[in-house]
Parts: C-alpha cells; structure tokens; sequence
C-alpha cells in the first residue's frame, strides 16, 4: 500500500502480494483493528494510516547501523583470512564503528574501533566523498586539509575530484597504501532507506595478500554482497 501510493482494492492487493483475497482481507481486517490500516467508506479501498510511520520512528531509535550488522563484518573477515571493518562519516572524517582483524595480525595502526581518520586517504572515506557538494569538499580542504600520510596519499584537489568521479562511476572505492604503507584496502557504501550513504564496508590486508586477481575473484563479490545486504536492513531498494 505505501508504494502504490494510493488506497488499493482488495483484489488489487491480492494480485500484489500473490495471495487469494481471503487471506489478504483477513490480514487487512487484522491491521484495520490496529489502527494501520482504514477502508474508504464509498469505494471500499484500503490504505495505510499515519500510524505506522510511529512503528518507523521508533524503530529507527531503537536500532543502530552497528546492531543491523550483526556478524555480519566478523563473517567477511573469517571467509576471506582478511580484516572488515564498518564505518561512518562524523565531522568531515572517518570513524570505524567495528573493526576485525585478519587472523594473527593486528599491525595497522590506523583500523581500530573508534579511530578517526581522513576521509580522502581510506577508502570507505571517498565513498562518503562522493556525496559532498562542492561547497562541502572546499570547506573539508580548508578545515582539514589534505594531509600527506604515505607518499600514495591524495594531495591536490585536482587528483581528489578526479578519484571522486572514479568512485562514482565503479560503485566502490580503493586505498592503495594512501592511508598506511603496506596496506591495501576496498569498501562498498551501505545506503539508507533514501539511497543516502550512511556506512561503508571495507576489507583490508596487506598488499601482498590483496592482490587484483584476490581483490576481483573472492574480495569484492563477497564484500558487494554484505554491503547490499546491510543496506536492504536499512531499508534500501534498488
């Protein structure tokens, strides 16, 4: 009912959802009874009412990007023998909200829980980037500048817009020892239930290990996968 946009007949919803109209009425008469729902007094049609947008609010207090993840970052990280982390964007900088380490090493000092980083160094940084006007990216420059951590690091505006545009276009995002020498590093965004990037997911290991044939074959269809998934938790629809 909410996407159609308009009160719907009862055989319209059955089409809709692919069940008789007995069943559809009886569930219909159950939300009726809740409050969710109400029947159109002359043309018997039935539509939604502003309750359940409270079902929406609170839900939304209740619940945070972290807890929706669930296992779902330790997962990536014990199938690929690779660290995963999830982050946020607070303050024109990177926050990591979880961070699991590959087996037997724990040696990158900047991937850990809470740590703040520059958004135009890591990859699930250029990932939030992307969604800044150009008036915010030149208020990120003058703010924070484009600090030089490694010699991979982007330092110039020019080389930023033109990364950002790169990002747009393949849908994800790579650090290539841009934030910490021996490191290599790719996210996914996580979107919201209004295709606004709230998160990005990430993988990282050594460049050894991270390889493109590794990164292509096995890193980015399982890492795709969790991104879209947790963004369907959010409440996104491609």
């Amino acid at each position: 009912m909410a996407e159609a946009g308009a009160p719907l007949r009862l055989l319209d919803l059955s089409k809709r959802l692919k069940i008789s109209q007995a069943t559809a009425l009886r569930h219909l008469n159950g939300l009726i009874q809740e409050g969710y729902c109400y029947q159109e007094e002359h043309l018997g049609r039935y539509a939604l009412t502003l309750k359940i947008c409270g079902v929406a609010d609170m839900l939304r207090s209740r619940v945070t990007i972290r807890s929706l993840a669930g296992e779902m970052i330790s997962g990536l990280s014990t199938k690929l023998s690779v660290g995963a982390s999830l982050s946020v964007q607070h303050n024109m900088e990177c926050i990591y909200l979880d961070c699991v380490y590959e087996p037997g090493r724990m040696d990158f000092s900047l991937q850990r829980i809470g740590k703040q980083t520059p958004m135009h160094t890591t990859s699930s940084g250029k990932l939030f980037l992307t969604e800044f006007s150009k008036d915010e990216l030149d208020s990120l420059i003058k703010e924070k500048g484009l600090a030089k951590l490694t010699d991979n690091t982007i330092t110039t505006r020019e080389l930023l817009d033109r990364e950002i545009a790169d990002v747009k276009e393949k849908g994800y995002a790579t650090d290539n020892e841009e934030c910490e020498l021996g490191l290599r590093c790719i996210a996914y965004p996580v979107r919201d239930s209004f295709g606004k990037i709230v998160a990005a997911t990430s993988c990282f290991s050594s460049v050894e290990k991270m390889t493109d044939d590794f990164i292509s074959d096995q890193v980015k269809p399982e890492l795709c996968r969790v991104a879209e998934e947790l963004s369907k938790r959010m409440g996104f629809t491609a």
